[in-house]
């Protein structure tokens, strides 16, 4: 599929989940960090450790701390050397 688009309207949201009995959705392959409420349900895109789309370069991942009765995201954004992740692929070949 062609994932949980990040520029993806509420109504077309609401098509692609209309069906999900959740509180909270994960989400993932387009690699952009995103959180939003759609009808009574959050989306969570965590972003990217290492495949990242934002401009500033950082790595991003999420965390979540299940209490007695909700939850609390906490979204982290971590600094990540790109050309040394380039340098080990291609020294891989």
């Amino acid at each position: 599929g062609s994932g949980f688009n990040p520029n993806a309207t509420e109504t077309e949201l609401r098509q692609l989940f209309w069906n999900a009995e959740a509180d909270l959705v994960f989400v993932g392959h387009t690699h952009a960090a995103i959180a939003t409420e759609v009808r009574t349900m959050t989306l969570v895109n965590l972003g990217s450790v290492s495949n990242h789309t934002s401009a500033d370069a950082c790595s991003s991942y999420v965390i979540v701390e299940a209490l007695e009765d909700s939850y609390a995201l906490e979204r982290r954004f971590v600094d990540y050397d790109n050309q040394a992740a380039i340098d080990k692929v291609l020294s891989c070949r």
